[in-house]
């Protein structure tokens, strides 16, 4: 997985209680600011063509 010394070279030890569940949150942000992206993309897409109402 991800090594400990790439994790301490973003976040430096001792500046959250718990690296583990900080990366876990900021994976999960990352993932619902894709999803928010695509799904607005599929939305302008489809008001282009005329299909939303």
């Amino acid at each position: 997985m991800i090594s400990s010394e790439f994790l301490f070279a973003i976040l430096p030890p001792g500046t959250v209680v718990n690296e583990t569940i900080f990366f876990s949150y900021i994976s999960i942000l990352m993932g619902l600011l894709i999803i928010a992206f695509w799904l607005r993309r599929k939305r302008t897409k489809n008001n282009f063509n005329g299909t939303e109402k």
